[in-house]
């Protein structure tokens, strides 16, 4: 939802199950949102990269984070999202935050 209450569609979305932490949106989205005074630099959320440094071990990270309102199928999602996790050409990635609800809603993934 946008700074003006206006859903948008995101065509550079992907659904993560191996996403464990939380939903993630584009720094791109975010400002095209005009949700750039909604960022919050309090609110950390810890992450673990999917690449690893040298050694190919874990980094640990802290994101800065943004609460967002995500409509999918006719339901809206709240959630607090990690703020500009870079993915190639992906503006908003669905983490388990949201495909857990679905799930309790009985939808399922597949093709």
């Amino acid at each position: 939802m946008n700074s003006e209450g206006k859903y948008i569609s995101c065509p550079q979305r992907m659904i993560d199950t191996g996403d464990k932490v939380a939903t993630c949106i584009s720094g791109n989205l975010v400002t095209e949102l005009g949700l750039d005074s909604n960022i919050d630099y309090d609110k950390k959320i810890p992450y673990e990269p999917v690449r690893g440094g040298d050694d190919r071990q874990p980094i640990s990270k802290e994101g800065n984070s943004i609460v967002i309102n995500v409509k999918i199928r006719n339901m809206t999602f709240r959630v607090r999202a990690l703020y500009d996790v870079k993915a190639k050409d992906i503006d908003l990635i669905i983490g388990m935050d949201i495909i857990d609800q679905l799930f309790e809603k009985g939808f399922t993934l597949g093709k």
